[in-house]
């Protein structure tokens, strides 16, 4: 798992970089999840929740929120932006190997925008699954997206990208190493500061695809006993050929 030096210099910039993302329409997604799971969380787990964007927007429908990440730049902005939620709290951690004694039990995780597929190994991801387990109550789902190998392989690929936000110019370059299903995105991002001048700013972040049936028995492994796997934003059976796949478990 490459996590040491991935969202730190960037994290100032991301909510900048992911302007585009409709963090409502992702949340309006999860509680359909939570409807056909039949259940009614109150406090959610939010892990991988980086500026803390999706987890404010529950906080301001009402539940009592919790958010982790490994990132403590990236945290550092979400707490910034949360000194108005009184039913918010954030913790550095690993997802890897967490304790959150002090908050357990929790009635429901998530984790979006790919977070998990920052994890490189089977047996990491079962470590993580099961830590995230322990903190549920009993039947309490899990709910998450991945990107999947056909993603990896053929929509990052090997492609440069250059994105323009304002002032802010940011290149994505990408590599994808078949034999490993890992993909390496450098991000560069050029920051204008005063009398024309540049600053710049490199990153490397690092993915592993799985396939759905790995996952869905890594979850098995970890506890998790009924398991699905949907199309991101539908209720469809997932398949190998999608971008982005939704995984619910409890």
């Amino acid at each position: 798992m490459v996590l040491d030096q991935s969202f730190t210099s960037i994290a100032p910039y991301y909510d900048e970089l992911m302007q585009d993302i409709n963090y409502e329409l992702w949340v309006d997604y999860v509680e359909e999840l939570f409807q056909l799971l039949s259940v009614r969380p109150q406090k959610i787990l939010d892990i991988g929740c980086g500026t803390g964007n999706p987890t404010l927007i529950f906080a301001r429908r009402g539940y009592e929120m919790v958010g982790m990440d490994y990132s403590e730049e990236m945290l550092k902005v979400a707490r910034e932006k949360s000194e108005h939620f009184s039913n918010v709290r954030f913790y550095h951690g690993d997802v890897r190997n967490f304790d959150l004694e002090n908050e357990m039990p929790f009635d429901a995780a998530i984790s979006l925008f790919d977070s998990l597929n920052n994890i490189t190994t089977e047996g990491e991801m079962v470590s993580a699954f099961s830590c995230v387990r322990r903190h549920l109550r009993e039947g309490g789902p899990f709910i998450f997206d991945m990107n999947t190998i056909h993603a990896l392989e053929f929509y990052w690929g090997n492609h440069t990208r250059v994105r323009e936000y304002g002032e802010l110019l940011s290149i994505w370059r990408t590599r994808y190493f078949k034999k490993k299903r890992i993909s390496e995105l450098h991000i560069t991002l050029f920051i204008p500061t005063e009398k024309n001048f540049y600053c710049r700013i490199d990153e490397i972040h690092v993915e592993r695809g799985y396939k759905i049936s790995t996952i869905k028995n890594l979850l098995k492994k970890a506890g998790f006993h009924e398991v699905y796997a949907f199309q991101h934003l539908t209720r469809l059976p997932a398949s190998e050929q999608n971008m982005r796949v939704m995984f619910a478990a409890r």
